[in-house]
Protein backbone atom coordinates (compact mmCIF):
# COMPACT_ATOMS: atom_id res chain seq x y z
CA UNK A 1 0.00 0.00 0.00
CA UNK A 2 1.57 3.55 -1.24
CA UNK A 3 1.09 6.37 1.28
CA UNK A 4 -1.13 8.24 -0.88
CA UNK A 5 -3.87 4.97 -0.61
CA UNK A 6 -3.20 4.88 3.08
CA UNK A 7 -3.97 8.29 3.38
CA UNK A 8 -6.90 8.05 1.13
CA UNK A 9 -8.36 5.28 3.37
CA UNK A 10 -7.33 7.16 6.31
CA UNK A 11 -9.87 9.84 8.29
CA UNK A 12 -7.59 12.57 7.59
CA UNK A 13 -8.43 15.38 5.84
CA UNK A 14 -5.92 16.64 2.84
CA UNK A 15 -6.68 19.80 0.76
CA UNK A 16 -4.69 21.17 -2.04
CA UNK A 17 -1.87 18.94 -1.30
CA UNK A 18 -0.49 15.07 -1.43
CA UNK A 19 1.96 12.90 -0.25
CA UNK A 20 5.34 12.47 -2.71
CA UNK A 21 8.69 12.12 -3.20
CA UNK A 22 10.79 14.81 -3.01
CA UNK A 23 14.48 15.96 -2.88
CA UNK A 24 14.90 14.45 0.12
CA UNK A 25 12.42 11.43 0.85
CA UNK A 26 8.82 11.70 0.77
CA UNK A 27 7.13 15.13 1.83
CA UNK A 28 3.65 17.05 0.70
CA UNK A 29 3.66 19.17 -2.37
CA UNK A 30 0.64 21.76 -3.13
CA UNK A 31 -1.69 19.88 -6.06
CA UNK A 32 -3.15 23.48 -6.45
CA UNK A 33 -2.43 26.70 -5.57
CA UNK A 34 -3.27 27.68 -1.47
CA UNK A 35 -3.83 30.95 -0.41
CA UNK A 36 -2.12 31.74 3.21
CA UNK A 37 -4.14 30.71 5.89
CA UNK A 38 -5.56 28.40 4.84
CA UNK A 39 -6.22 24.49 6.16
CA UNK A 40 -3.87 21.69 4.29
CA UNK A 41 -4.20 18.81 6.51
CA UNK A 42 -6.52 17.73 9.31
CA UNK A 43 -5.66 14.81 11.73
CA UNK A 44 -8.56 13.84 13.82
CA UNK A 45 -8.01 13.67 17.84
CA UNK A 46 -8.40 9.69 16.95
CA UNK A 47 -5.19 9.54 14.61
CA UNK A 48 -3.06 11.35 17.11
CA UNK A 49 -0.20 8.44 18.78
CA UNK A 50 -0.27 9.77 22.33
CA UNK A 51 -0.41 8.39 25.56
CA UNK A 52 -4.32 8.47 25.59
CA UNK A 53 -4.53 7.06 22.05
CA UNK A 54 -1.92 4.44 23.01
CA UNK A 55 -3.63 3.04 26.28
CA UNK A 56 -7.32 2.90 25.22
CA UNK A 57 -5.82 1.34 21.71
CA UNK A 58 -4.03 -1.39 24.42
CA UNK A 59 -7.42 -2.51 26.31
CA UNK A 60 -8.04 -5.45 23.72
CA UNK A 61 -4.25 -6.07 22.17
CA UNK A 62 -2.91 -8.48 25.23
CA UNK A 63 1.04 -8.37 23.84
CA UNK A 64 1.02 -4.54 23.96
CA UNK A 65 -0.69 -4.34 27.29
CA UNK A 66 2.23 -6.44 28.27
CA UNK A 67 4.99 -4.11 26.98
CA UNK A 68 2.59 -0.95 28.82
CA UNK A 69 3.12 -2.83 31.88
CA UNK A 70 6.62 -3.77 31.91
CA UNK A 71 9.48 -1.60 33.25
CA UNK A 72 12.93 -0.73 31.57
CA UNK A 73 13.97 -3.71 34.03
CA UNK A 74 11.74 -5.82 32.96
CA UNK A 75 9.36 -6.30 36.10
CA UNK A 76 6.11 -6.49 35.44
CA UNK A 77 3.69 -3.35 36.98
CA UNK A 78 0.12 -2.78 37.83
CA UNK A 79 0.19 0.32 36.41
CA UNK A 80 2.34 2.10 33.52
CA UNK A 81 5.02 3.28 34.95
CA UNK A 82 6.51 4.82 31.64
CA UNK A 83 6.85 8.23 30.19
CA UNK A 84 4.92 9.30 26.93
CA UNK A 85 7.73 8.73 24.86
CA UNK A 86 8.42 5.19 25.98
CA UNK A 87 4.66 4.52 25.62
CA UNK A 88 4.63 6.11 22.14
CA UNK A 89 7.68 3.65 21.39
CA UNK A 90 5.96 0.19 22.65
CA UNK A 91 3.40 1.08 20.67
CA UNK A 92 5.35 1.43 17.53
CA UNK A 93 7.26 -1.78 18.08
CA UNK A 94 3.83 -4.05 17.95
CA UNK A 95 3.02 -1.98 15.05
CA UNK A 96 6.21 -3.58 13.67
CA UNK A 97 5.13 -6.74 15.02
CA UNK A 98 2.15 -6.75 13.90
CA UNK A 99 3.18 -6.03 10.50
CA UNK A 100 5.90 -8.73 10.33
CA UNK A 101 3.52 -11.15 11.17
CA UNK A 102 0.97 -10.87 8.54
CA UNK A 103 -1.87 -8.73 11.05
CA UNK A 104 -1.08 -5.15 9.93
CA UNK A 105 -4.02 -2.74 11.50
CA UNK A 106 -5.86 -0.43 9.04
CA UNK A 107 -5.87 2.49 10.54
CA UNK A 108 -2.03 2.78 11.15
CA UNK A 109 -0.18 0.25 9.84
CA UNK A 110 0.30 1.94 6.41
CA UNK A 111 1.65 5.33 8.41
CA UNK A 112 3.59 2.72 10.26
CA UNK A 113 4.92 1.29 6.35
CA UNK A 114 5.86 4.73 5.12
CA UNK A 115 8.28 6.05 7.71
CA UNK A 116 11.99 5.49 6.52
CA UNK A 117 14.66 2.82 7.26
CA UNK A 118 17.18 3.52 9.67
CA UNK A 119 19.93 3.74 7.37
CA UNK A 120 18.02 7.39 5.31
CA UNK A 121 17.66 9.06 9.05
CA UNK A 122 21.27 7.90 10.20
CA UNK A 123 20.76 9.67 13.79
CA UNK A 124 24.53 9.89 15.76
CA UNK A 125 23.47 7.69 18.26
CA UNK A 126 23.53 4.73 15.34
CA UNK A 127 26.82 5.33 14.37
CA UNK A 128 28.86 2.91 14.68
CA UNK A 129 31.38 3.44 17.68
CA UNK A 130 34.62 4.86 15.36
CA UNK A 131 32.54 7.30 13.70
CA UNK A 132 30.90 8.56 17.21
CA UNK A 133 34.49 9.15 18.39
CA UNK A 134 35.06 11.46 16.25
CA UNK A 135 32.59 13.53 17.35
CA UNK A 136 34.81 14.36 20.40
CA UNK A 137 35.56 17.47 19.77
CA UNK A 138 32.09 18.94 18.99
CA UNK A 139 29.18 19.94 21.78
CA UNK A 140 26.88 16.56 21.16
CA UNK A 141 29.99 14.00 21.92
CA UNK A 142 29.16 13.52 25.49
CA UNK A 143 24.76 12.96 24.37
CA UNK A 144 26.04 10.57 21.53
CA UNK A 145 27.22 8.60 24.03
CA UNK A 146 25.06 8.80 26.25
CA UNK A 147 21.73 8.23 24.50
CA UNK A 148 23.60 5.32 22.52
CA UNK A 149 24.32 3.56 26.00
CA UNK A 150 21.13 4.42 27.82
CA UNK A 151 19.26 2.41 24.92
CA UNK A 152 21.24 -0.71 25.07
CA UNK A 153 20.76 -0.56 29.04
CA UNK A 154 17.18 -0.11 28.39
CA UNK A 155 16.79 -2.57 25.58
CA UNK A 156 18.97 -5.25 27.61
CA UNK A 157 16.35 -4.68 30.73
CA UNK A 158 13.28 -4.85 28.99
CA UNK A 159 13.67 -7.88 27.44
CA UNK A 160 16.33 -9.88 30.21
CA UNK A 161 13.05 -11.70 31.14
CA UNK A 162 12.13 -15.13 29.61
CA UNK A 163 8.48 -14.30 29.90
CA UNK A 164 8.15 -11.01 27.49
CA UNK A 165 10.32 -12.47 24.76
CA UNK A 166 7.82 -15.86 24.86
CA UNK A 167 5.11 -13.93 24.43
CA UNK A 168 6.51 -11.48 21.48
CA UNK A 169 7.85 -14.88 19.90
CA UNK A 170 4.27 -16.39 20.39
CA UNK A 171 2.58 -13.80 19.34
CA UNK A 172 4.49 -13.59 15.69
CA UNK A 173 4.57 -17.36 15.73
CA UNK A 174 0.55 -17.28 15.71
CA UNK A 175 0.12 -15.06 12.82
CA UNK A 176 -0.51 -15.91 9.00
CA UNK A 177 3.41 -15.17 8.45
CA UNK A 178 5.13 -17.17 10.57
CA UNK A 179 6.05 -20.01 8.00
CA UNK A 180 7.44 -17.17 5.70
CA UNK A 181 9.72 -15.18 8.51
CA UNK A 182 13.64 -15.96 9.62
CA UNK A 183 14.05 -17.08 13.25
CA UNK A 184 15.44 -13.26 14.06
CA UNK A 185 11.82 -12.00 12.88
CA UNK A 186 10.47 -13.56 16.22
CA UNK A 187 11.65 -11.20 18.27
CA UNK A 188 12.20 -6.94 19.12
CA UNK A 189 15.47 -6.69 17.91
CA UNK A 190 18.30 -4.23 18.67
CA UNK A 191 17.39 -2.94 15.04
CA UNK A 192 13.87 -2.71 16.05
CA UNK A 193 14.51 -0.39 19.18
CA UNK A 194 16.76 2.11 17.74
CA UNK A 195 14.81 2.61 14.62
CA UNK A 196 11.61 3.06 16.92
CA UNK A 197 13.76 6.28 18.61
CA UNK A 198 14.72 7.42 15.92
CA UNK A 199 11.21 8.01 14.51
CA UNK A 200 10.32 9.56 17.66
CA UNK A 201 13.67 11.22 17.91
CA UNK A 202 12.81 12.84 14.17
CA UNK A 203 9.00 13.21 13.95
CA UNK A 204 7.38 13.38 17.36
CA UNK A 205 5.72 16.88 18.16
CA UNK A 206 4.99 18.47 21.48
CA UNK A 207 1.70 20.50 21.47
CA UNK A 208 -0.76 21.86 23.92
CA UNK A 209 -3.31 19.08 24.65
CA UNK A 210 -6.63 20.31 25.87
CA UNK A 211 -7.62 17.56 27.71
CA UNK A 212 -5.00 17.41 30.11
CA UNK A 213 -4.34 21.51 29.13
CA UNK A 214 -0.43 20.94 29.43
CA UNK A 215 2.20 20.11 26.77
CA UNK A 216 1.74 16.51 25.26
CA UNK A 217 4.21 14.63 23.06
CA UNK A 218 2.59 13.04 20.44
CA UNK A 219 3.22 11.67 16.52
CA UNK A 220 1.00 13.20 13.84
CA UNK A 221 0.78 11.09 10.96
CA UNK A 222 0.42 13.14 7.44
CA UNK A 223 2.00 16.35 9.50
CA UNK A 224 5.42 14.23 9.83
CA UNK A 225 6.05 14.18 6.17
CA UNK A 226 6.78 17.93 6.35
CA UNK A 227 10.40 18.64 5.70
CA UNK A 228 12.20 21.73 7.39
CA UNK A 229 12.88 24.61 5.88
CA UNK A 230 13.89 28.05 7.35
CA UNK A 231 11.58 29.96 5.23
CA UNK A 232 8.71 27.13 5.76
CA UNK A 233 5.53 28.23 4.33
CA UNK A 234 2.93 26.39 6.72
CA UNK A 235 2.83 25.23 10.36
CA UNK A 236 1.08 22.96 12.63
CA UNK A 237 -1.73 23.84 15.29
CA UNK A 238 -4.21 22.33 17.30
CA UNK A 239 -7.59 22.57 15.37
CA UNK A 240 -9.40 26.13 15.78
CA UNK A 241 -12.87 24.22 16.00
CA UNK A 242 -11.95 22.56 19.38
CA UNK A 243 -12.10 19.09 18.71
CA UNK A 244 -8.51 18.21 19.57
CA UNK A 245 -6.95 17.39 16.58
CA UNK A 246 -3.99 19.19 14.40
CA UNK A 247 -3.89 21.09 11.38
CA UNK A 248 -1.51 22.17 9.22
CA UNK A 249 -2.29 25.31 7.77
CA UNK A 250 -0.61 27.44 4.99
CA UNK A 251 1.37 30.71 6.34
CA UNK A 252 2.23 32.46 3.07
CA UNK A 253 0.72 31.86 -0.39
CA UNK A 254 2.01 28.24 -1.80
CA UNK A 255 1.83 27.47 -5.44
CA UNK A 256 0.90 24.52 -7.30
CA UNK A 257 3.31 22.00 -7.29
CA UNK A 258 5.70 23.62 -4.31
CA UNK A 259 6.66 21.65 -1.44
CA UNK A 260 4.84 22.14 1.80
CA UNK A 261 7.45 22.86 4.37
CA UNK A 262 7.52 23.42 8.49
CA UNK A 263 10.50 25.09 10.76
CA UNK A 264 11.67 22.50 12.97
CA UNK A 265 12.45 25.16 15.41
CA UNK A 266 13.55 29.14 14.50
CA UNK A 267 15.84 28.56 18.02
CA UNK A 268 17.46 25.15 16.99
CA UNK A 269 21.06 24.86 16.68
CA UNK A 270 23.01 22.84 14.02
CA UNK A 271 24.12 20.36 16.95
CA UNK A 272 20.38 20.12 18.04
CA UNK A 273 19.60 19.97 14.49
CA UNK A 274 22.17 16.54 13.97
CA UNK A 275 21.43 15.47 17.28
CA UNK A 276 17.40 15.50 16.63
CA UNK A 277 16.79 14.87 12.84
CA UNK A 278 20.40 13.30 11.50
CA UNK A 279 20.89 16.73 9.15
CA UNK A 280 22.09 20.27 9.56
CA UNK A 281 20.03 22.94 7.34
CA UNK A 282 22.09 24.16 4.44
CA UNK A 283 21.62 27.62 5.57
CA UNK A 284 23.04 27.40 8.53
CA UNK A 285 26.00 29.53 8.25
CA UNK A 286 27.65 29.17 12.08
CA UNK A 287 26.49 27.50 15.30
CA UNK A 288 23.97 29.75 17.34
CA UNK A 289 25.31 27.79 20.50
CA UNK A 290 28.04 25.11 21.46
CA UNK A 291 28.18 23.11 24.74
CA UNK A 292 30.99 21.16 25.95
CA UNK A 293 31.55 19.58 29.60
CA UNK A 294 35.03 19.24 31.53
CA UNK A 295 36.00 17.58 34.18
CA UNK A 296 36.86 20.00 37.43
CA UNK A 297 39.55 17.86 38.96
CA UNK A 298 41.14 17.82 34.75
CA UNK A 299 44.88 18.87 35.48
CA UNK A 300 44.69 20.54 31.64
CA UNK A 301 41.38 22.50 33.02
CA UNK A 302 43.42 23.43 36.29
CA UNK A 303 46.21 24.90 34.09
CA UNK A 304 43.90 27.17 32.19
CA UNK A 305 42.98 28.39 35.38
CA UNK A 306 46.31 28.78 37.11
CA UNK A 307 48.70 28.43 34.58
CA UNK A 308 51.46 27.46 36.92
CA UNK A 309 49.39 24.54 38.52
CA UNK A 310 51.09 21.36 39.20
CA UNK A 311 49.43 18.30 41.07
CA UNK A 312 50.43 17.68 44.68
CA UNK A 313 49.89 14.41 46.16
CA UNK A 314 49.71 15.30 50.16
CA UNK A 315 48.22 13.08 53.20
CA UNK A 316 46.89 15.89 54.95
CA UNK A 317 44.63 18.62 52.72
CA UNK A 318 46.00 21.31 55.10
CA UNK A 319 49.12 21.20 53.60
CA UNK A 320 48.14 22.12 50.00
CA UNK A 321 48.16 25.57 49.17
CA UNK A 322 45.56 28.20 50.38
CA UNK A 323 44.86 29.05 46.20
CA UNK A 324 44.13 25.02 46.07
CA UNK A 325 42.50 24.72 49.88
CA UNK A 326 39.99 27.12 48.15
CA UNK A 327 39.34 25.31 44.49
CA UNK A 328 38.35 22.20 46.32
CA UNK A 329 36.19 23.64 48.78
CA UNK A 330 34.48 25.41 45.90
CA UNK A 331 34.28 22.44 43.96
CA UNK A 332 32.45 20.71 46.76
CA UNK A 333 30.40 22.93 47.19
CA UNK A 334 29.62 22.32 43.08
CA UNK A 335 28.65 19.21 44.07
CA UNK A 336 29.49 17.42 40.82
CA UNK A 337 32.86 16.76 39.17
CA UNK A 338 31.56 18.16 35.74
CA UNK A 339 30.75 21.54 34.29
CA UNK A 340 29.32 23.02 31.21
CA UNK A 341 30.87 26.06 29.16
CA UNK A 342 28.57 26.67 26.82
CA UNK A 343 29.07 29.18 23.77
CA UNK A 344 26.92 31.24 21.59
CA UNK A 345 26.35 33.97 19.25
CA UNK A 346 23.75 36.48 19.04
CA UNK A 347 21.91 36.73 16.02
CA UNK A 348 20.87 40.57 15.95
CA UNK A 349 24.14 41.89 16.46
CA UNK A 350 26.75 38.72 15.98
CA UNK A 351 28.35 38.76 18.98
CA UNK A 352 29.65 35.64 20.69
CA UNK A 353 29.81 35.08 24.49
CA UNK A 354 30.26 32.17 26.68
CA UNK A 355 28.40 30.95 29.98
CA UNK A 356 29.54 28.90 32.92
CA UNK A 357 28.25 28.62 36.78
CA UNK A 358 31.71 27.35 37.88
CA UNK A 359 34.37 29.72 36.10
CA UNK A 360 32.04 33.02 37.18
CA UNK A 361 32.06 31.51 41.12
CA UNK A 362 36.41 30.71 40.58
CA UNK A 363 36.33 34.33 38.97
CA UNK A 364 35.11 36.31 42.03
CA UNK A 365 38.18 35.56 44.44
CA UNK A 366 37.97 36.48 48.22
CA UNK A 367 34.33 37.85 47.17
CA UNK A 368 33.05 34.59 47.85
CA UNK A 369 34.07 33.14 51.23
CA UNK A 370 32.74 29.65 53.31
CA UNK A 371 30.64 30.63 56.46
CA UNK A 372 29.30 29.10 59.15
CA UNK A 373 25.45 29.02 59.76
CA UNK A 374 24.76 30.06 63.66
CA UNK A 375 21.36 28.13 63.45
CA UNK A 376 21.77 25.37 61.08
CA UNK A 377 25.50 24.21 62.24
CA UNK A 378 26.60 23.65 58.41
CA UNK A 379 28.38 25.61 56.30
CA UNK A 380 27.53 28.05 53.18
CA UNK A 381 29.26 29.50 50.59
CA UNK A 382 28.31 33.61 50.94
CA UNK A 383 28.94 36.03 48.09
CA UNK A 384 29.86 38.90 50.01
CA UNK A 385 27.29 38.90 53.08
CA UNK A 386 24.35 37.12 51.37
CA UNK A 387 24.19 33.34 50.51
CA UNK A 388 25.38 32.19 47.21
CA UNK A 389 22.56 31.08 45.02
CA UNK A 390 24.61 27.23 43.71
CA UNK A 391 21.54 26.58 41.20
CA UNK A 392 21.85 30.40 39.42
CA UNK A 393 25.05 31.24 40.32
CA UNK A 394 25.45 33.58 37.10
CA UNK A 395 22.92 35.79 37.41
CA UNK A 396 23.16 35.83 41.78
CA UNK A 397 26.13 37.27 41.33
CA UNK A 398 25.11 39.82 38.35
CA UNK A 399 22.19 41.29 40.18
CA UNK A 400 24.26 42.17 43.52
CA UNK A 401 26.95 43.80 42.13
CA UNK A 402 26.72 44.59 38.02
CA UNK A 403 29.90 46.70 37.93
CA UNK A 404 31.61 43.94 39.69
CA UNK A 405 30.52 41.13 37.88
CA UNK A 406 31.41 42.86 34.50
CA UNK A 407 34.71 44.51 35.05
CA UNK A 408 36.16 41.72 36.95
CA UNK A 409 34.61 38.53 37.04
CA UNK A 410 34.27 38.32 33.21
CA UNK A 411 37.74 39.67 32.80
CA UNK A 412 39.03 37.34 34.84
CA UNK A 413 37.10 34.48 33.40
CA UNK A 414 38.13 35.51 29.56
CA UNK A 415 41.43 34.96 30.51
CA UNK A 416 40.44 31.44 31.37
CA UNK A 417 38.28 30.31 28.60
CA UNK A 418 40.91 32.08 26.22
CA UNK A 419 42.79 29.42 27.40
CA UNK A 420 40.17 26.50 27.43
CA UNK A 421 39.60 27.49 23.84
CA UNK A 422 43.31 26.71 22.58
CA UNK A 423 44.31 24.11 24.56
CA UNK A 424 40.86 22.15 24.16
CA UNK A 425 38.32 23.43 21.90
CA UNK A 426 40.13 25.05 18.83
CA UNK A 427 42.13 22.78 16.12
CA UNK A 428 41.60 20.99 12.46
CA UNK A 429 38.42 19.09 11.51
CA UNK A 430 39.59 15.16 12.18
CA UNK A 431 39.79 13.41 8.77
CA UNK A 432 37.57 10.46 7.08
CA UNK A 433 34.14 11.69 8.96
CA UNK A 434 30.37 11.76 7.82
CA UNK A 435 29.88 15.16 5.88
CA UNK A 436 27.69 16.13 8.23
CA UNK A 437 29.84 15.82 11.20
CA UNK A 438 32.29 17.75 9.18
CA UNK A 439 29.95 20.50 8.70
CA UNK A 440 29.28 20.82 12.28
CA UNK A 441 32.80 20.70 13.58
CA UNK A 442 33.15 23.82 10.99
CA UNK A 443 30.27 25.91 12.30
CA UNK A 444 31.06 25.29 15.82
CA UNK A 445 34.87 26.09 14.92
CA UNK A 446 33.37 29.37 13.40
CA UNK A 447 31.50 30.47 16.90
CA UNK A 448 34.35 29.10 19.16
CA UNK A 449 36.62 31.68 16.87
CA UNK A 450 34.27 34.33 17.55
CA UNK A 451 34.59 33.90 21.07
CA UNK A 452 38.12 33.76 21.24
CA UNK A 453 38.07 36.88 19.10
CA UNK A 454 36.22 38.58 21.94
CA UNK A 455 37.67 37.18 24.58
CA UNK A 456 41.09 38.85 23.51
CA UNK A 457 39.30 41.68 22.15
CA UNK A 458 38.13 42.54 25.65
CA UNK A 459 41.71 41.26 27.20
CA UNK A 460 43.46 43.85 25.34
CA UNK A 461 41.01 46.71 25.98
Amino acid sequence: MTTGNWIEKSSIELKGCQAAKVEHGQGLVATGANAANEVLVKVPKEMLVNEKLVVEYAEDKPLLKTLLHTNDKGDSTDEIELSPRKIIARFLLYQILAIRRGTPDETFAGWVQSMPPGREIGLPFTWEDHDIQTLENTSIFEATVAKKHVLAVQYKGLFSGETLREKVKDYVSNGPLAKELKEVDFEVTFNDWILVEEWIASRAVAYPDEDKQEISLAMVPVVDLCNHKNTANALYRVAEDGSGGIELVAVKDVEKGAEITINYGPHTGSSEFLFNYGFIPSDHTTAKKASFFYGLYDVEFRKCIDPGFEPKAVDNPEELPEEEQTYQILVAFYDRKQSRITFSQEEEDGHASWSDEFIVMYCCGDEVSLVRNEETGYFELHFRDQELDLENIDECIKSRDEKFYNEVVRSRGNAIVNRMLAKFFIGEPPSDVKPEHHKLFSLEQRLLKAVQDNCQSNLSA
